[in-house]
């Protein structure tokens, strides 16, 4: 599966002025309207307590 191409996606967020991110690679639309995407993040991840606690990114 290592050779297999697919889409990847740069989720980011800040916190105190310091940025933080991840590249993803399950993320799907989830609705138009409002506009909502679902982005699946192991919670081991670096990013993964400050996108939580944040609660938004990009």
């Amino acid at each position: 599966m290592g050779r297999f191409a697919g889409a990847v996606n740069i989720i980011t967020t800040e916190e105190d002025g310091l940025p933080s991110g991840l590249i993803a690679t399950a993320v799907c639309s989830l609705s138009f309207d409002p506009p909502s995407v679902l982005v699946c993040i192991n919670k081991s991840a670096s990013s993964h307590d400050t996108i939580l606690r944040r609660g938004i990114f990009a």
